[in-house]
């Protein structure tokens, strides 16, 4: 068992992330994708395996078409892209150094994170959703392996594999915050450490961490902790990336996790719910809502929905006053694009995957 050492300043300037981290769950659930046991995770990895085309017998992807078993696969591109993954990921290392692997191949042109950063999201710093909060980017590729394979078979991978669930991420990242800062209100940082189980021990100074995470040594004091709850991660770690201070991964509570998922179902989901929030909302301003998981102009919502521009500004106004819609300046235009909380409520009568 390892562990960090916390002073008191350390304490004081723990922190949540407000985001999840695009580069930590693409390293986890490749290891849960090809796991054949995959526990609470295997309706997802199930549909997850159908939607690359791997089958059913837990093959990998080995040649062009066809998989170990002998099953129709997709194209080349596909299997060479999962093999690169498998091969970069699985050549890293430790966890720490997988996400300084798909932080460095993804970096800022990660189509998730540019959709979040269209948007007017209170305290999610830019890049977050990439390496993790402050990691910086490695400015090397890994060796043996051409750097542009690396970064078209990661970007694939994450469209394919993480994009459909990503705005239920985001919003059992802000359900998980909900739940620390609670913790935080009511005991401080020894609460909110107890709390997150899962492996981990408070005992002050020391966190302790089970199994063989990154045990570094003391802090730099006053740089503090994040807190990054994870999807996929099924034990804590202490990640030592590229950054001022470390990451405390922990897993979500199982809620969080199912709603990030698809596994539950939330408020009123299908039909029923598409009714509720027009009724709640008005036929036009949840259509627009809906149509706002890319960033639009005014003009170019009106043009959508045969709406005069007008009329919208004052839809996006109200949408905009409800924390459901926010705006962003680009040059002369203003962009308006779901909150994460504007998405989590489309997402709630939709589904996901």
């Amino acid at each position: 068992m390892g562990g960090i050492t916390l002073s008191e300043t350390d304490l004081s300037r723990i922190s949540v992330a407000s985001m999840p981290s695009l580069a930590l769950e693409v390293s986890l659930s490749l290891q849960i994708l090809d796991r054949r046991s995959a526990g609470s995770y295997a309706r997802w990895r199930s549909r997850t395996r159908a939607r690359l085309r791997l089958g059913h017998g837990g093959g990998r992807a080995v040649g062009h078409g066809t998989t170990e078993h002998g099953a129709i696969g997709h194209g080349a591109f596909e299997h060479g892209a999962l093999r690169i993954v498998r091969r970069v990921i699985g050549g890293a290392g430790t966890l720490a150094d997988q996400v300084r692997v798909v932080s460095w191949a993804v970096g800022k042109h990660d189509p998730l994170t540019l959709r979040a950063e269209a948007g007017a999201d209170a305290g999610a710093e830019a890049g977050a959703g990439v390496s993790g909060h402050g990691t910086r980017r490695p400015t090397a590729p890994p060796e043996s392996v051409p750097a542009q394979p690396v970064v078209s078979a990661l970007l694939w991978y994450c469209e394919t594999v993480i994009a459909p669930y990503w705005n239920r991420f985001r919003a059992a990242v802000e359900s998980e915050r909900a739940v620390h800062a609670r913790a935080l209100l009511s005991g401080g940082p020894d609460e909110l450490l107890r709390s997150l189980g899962h492996g981990l021990a408070w005992r002050r100074p020391r966190l302790w961490v089970e199994g063989d995470g990154e045990a570094g040594p003391r802090l730099r004091d006053g740089g503090g902790l994040v807190v990054v709850p994870s999807v996929f991660c099924e034990r804590s770690e202490i990640l030592l990336p590229d950054a001022d201070r470390p990451l405390l991964v922990h897993p979500m509570g199982t809620s969080a996790r199912d709603l990030a998922l698809g596994l539950r179902s939330g408020p009123g989901e299908g039909v029923n719910g598409r009714r509720a929030l027009r009724n709640l909302l008005g036929g036009t301003r949840a259509a627009i809502l809906a149509e706002l998981h890319s960033p639009y102009t005014t003009t170019e919502v009106a043009r959508r929905h045969d709406l005069a521009p007008g009329t919208v500004s004052r839809h996006l106004s109200v949408l905009r006053d409800a924390g459901l819609v926010g705006s962003r300046r680009r040059a002369n235009e203003v962009l308006y694009v779901a909150t994460p909380l504007g998405r989590a409520l489309v997402d709630s009568v939709s589904g996901a995957g």
